[in-house]
């Protein structure tokens, strides 16, 4: 019975392989961050470079942090973060360009540490979670702003039927 107990309780490969992706990206989060900060303020688009620089870094720390939790268990946390910033970031203008720079910067980096710090054998399959992680990040970014253009393509065509009618007029046209 003891034997089947510890069966039982030995972590799985991939639960060490998430355990040491997460270790090396935490290890490396503040350098995330930094990293992350610096790029999103130099990039030509200027929704970034607006910000303060307090709430660039701490919306930059949020987003490393998910990440880098969610590269641990489960990649469902960093999704619905992914989904919550975008709505509250179409709010602000920023385009659908500008988010997805933000999200391919971060894997960027966590690719980048990996291939420099983890073992060739694990390499593969770290790479793979990573990717998997921000691609369904990606997924959701295009599903929700998707859904942003289809309601304001709504509210154009409606507005725009206001508009004419206003224009028609309420008189009767002149008789001749």
């Amino acid at each position: 019975m003891l034997s089947i107990w510890y069966r039982r309780e030995r972590p799985s490969a991939e639960s060490v392989m998430s355990d040491r992706l997460h270790d090396l990206l935490f290890e490396h989060s503040h350098a995330m961050v930094e990293h992350l900060v610096r790029q999103l303020r130099a990039a030509p688009q200027t929704h970034y470079r607006r910000l303060t620089p307090g709430l660039l870094s701490g919306r930059t720390v949020e987003l490393v942090g998910t990440f880098v939790e969610s590269i641990r268990r489960d990649l469902l946390p960093f999704v619905a973060y992914v989904q919550e910033i975008v709505e509250e970031r179409i709010l602000e203008g920023f385009s659908l360009g500008e988010i997805q720079h933000a999200l391919s910067l971060l894997e960027d980096f966590a690719w980048q540490l990996v291939i420099d710090h983890s073992p060739p054998e694990l390499q593969v399959e770290q790479l793979r979670r990573i990717s998997c992680t921000v691609g369904a990040a990606k997924d959701q970014l295009a599903r929700v702003y998707l859904r942003h253009m289809e309601r304001a393509e709504a509210r154009a065509a409606g507005l725009e039927r206001r508009l004419e009618q206003l224009f028609k007029g309420t008189d009767p046209p002149p008789e001749e």
